[in-house]
């Protein structure tokens, strides 16, 4: 392929995000929270079941489902509790209820984007 049909293509191809317009920190999180499989499979999850509150332990089986290296529900479980929901919500891109363990997407921009590039 020449540079000339590489360009065309590049001209041609107007979805996904404008990450120009973006600043650093947005770029670095949404990044940052992709760069884990694990969190990864929550967030296609979670994306893919947008307005739609999970149990955890509804999310749990589906991740343990789409994760090869899951071996164990409970350890799915208890990470997801312990360290990726909480990291999610304080990041501001899910929404955690304690009081009811569910979970909902929240998303942004730059991460919607993305994700729809990811599940696509």
């Amino acid at each position: 392929m020449s540079n000339a049909d590489s360009e065309g293509e590049l001209e041609e191809w107007n979805g996904g995000p404008n990450v120009s317009a973006m600043d650093d920190r947005t770029l670095n999180q949404a990044f940052d929270l992709l760069g884990n499989q694990r969190r990864r499979y929550v967030l296609e999850t979670l994306y893919t079941t947008v307005g739609t509150e999970l149990s955890t332990d509804d999310l749990a089986d589906r991740v343990l489902a789409r994760d090869p290296d899951a071996l164990d529900r409970d350890r799915v479980a208890v990470g997801l509790h312990h360290r990726i929901l909480p990291r999610l919500a304080d990041d501001g891109v899910v929404e955690l209820d304690s009081g009811t363990d569910t979970v909902r997407y929240r998303g942004g921009e730059l991460l919607d984007d993305l994700l729809a590039v990811l599940v696509g």
